[in-house]
Formats: structure tokens, C-alpha cells, sequence
């Protein structure tokens, strides 16, 4: 009896979890989605993210948790995203090396099916936890009239403290002595 309780335990939590990564997968292809659309573009160098004024006209209509959310699921995507080129970048590196050192015990050339079970041992003897999740600090937000390509609203978001700080881009430049305008 108590086996039967710990199954269905389990199966209410394995199906929870998997209802909360399928909406998360939703939520990451909408990102993408804009990204395509060009309604997102994200600078990383600079930690700098332009975001096109009808979309933020939308996302602000809803209030600012909305808006909150909206700028913590950006970051979670990009964090998905820097984490996945980092994980890829790893495995090339460690599948090459592997090849590499497979040449150097064979005197001939090695076969494409002897290299795909070289690469397929090594993507399965990976650990994921060797990439550490990139830390990103707080960022820029810029919100851009797609008529005339004007900037009309900026602001900072930190992810860590949640903190979120807008203003009006007339108001800052208001604010600039004239020689810096």
C-alpha cells in the first residue's frame, strides 16, 4: 500500500514538473519569436536590450508586473541561451580532443562510425553541471520607436535584487547639461 502512494506521489510530481517545463518552453519560442520578428534585439557585449515600442506598449498595458515578468523571463531565456553556446563550445572541445588522441593510437584513419561512437561516448560521459550558469548582471533596456528609430523609454533591470528602474528618455536628456546632449 504504501508503494502505491509513492508511485502516484511521484507521478503527480513528475507530471507537475513537466507541465511547468512545457510552459517555460512556450514562454522561451514566444521570446524567439520576437527575436525573429526583430521586435527583441539583444546586445550582449554591452548587456544592452532594445525592445520595439508597439511590444512594450502591449507588455505595459498589463502593468508593471507584467513588465517585471516580462523583462525576468528575457534574462532567464538569455541565461538559456549563453548557458547552451557555453555547453556546445565544451563539447566540441572535449569531442575533439578525443578524436585527436583516438588518431594518435590508431595508424590509420579512423571510420565516420568509429568518430560519431567517439563524439557519443563523450556528449554521454559529460557531466552538465561542468558549465557553471553565466551570471548576468544587471542590464540595460531601451524601448525604440520602429518609425523613426528614436529611443522613447530606458531603464536598468537587475535580476539578482529584481530591481527595475524606467524613465522617460525625454526626461533623462532634459536632465543632460546641453553640451553632453
Amino acid at each position: 500500500m504504501k508503494n502505491l502512494f509513492k508511485s502516484v506521489k511521484t507521478r503527480k510530481r513528475n507530471k507537475a514538473q513537466l507541465q511547468r517545463l512545457s510552459m517555460i518552453s512556450g514562454v522561451f519560442k514566444i521570446i524567439k519569436n520576437l527575436e525573429d520578428a526583430e521586435l527583441l534585439s539583444w546586445i550582449e557585449r554591452r548587456r544592452q536590450l532594445f525592445i520595439q515600442r508597439s511590444l512594450a506598449i502591449v507588455i505595459l498595458a498589463q502593468g508593471k508586473d507584467a513588465w517585471h515578468n516580462f523583462l525576468n523571463n528575457l534574462y532567464l531565456y538569455t541565461v538559456l541561451q549563453l548557458q547552451s553556446r557555453a555547453w556546445d563550445a565544451l563539447l566540441i572541445k572535449e569531442q575533439g580532443k578525443a578524436i585527436a588522441d583516438e588518431r594518435k593510437r590508431h595508424t590509420g584513419s579512423l571510420t565516420s562510425a568509429e568518430i560519431r561512437e567517439i563524439r557519443s561516448r563523450v556528449r554521454r560521459a559529460l557531466d552538465p553541471e561542468a558549465i557553471q550558469p553565466p551570471r548576468i548582471e544587471q542590464f540595460e533596456f531601451m524601448v525604440v520607436d520602429e518609425s523613426d528609430k528614436e529611443i522613447v523609454l530606458c531603464g536598468v533591470y537587475d535580476p539578482e535584487t529584481e530591481q527595475l528602474d524606467m524613465a522617460l528618455w525625454e526626461d533623462l536628456l532634459y536632465l543632460l547639461p546641453d553640451n553632453t546632449k
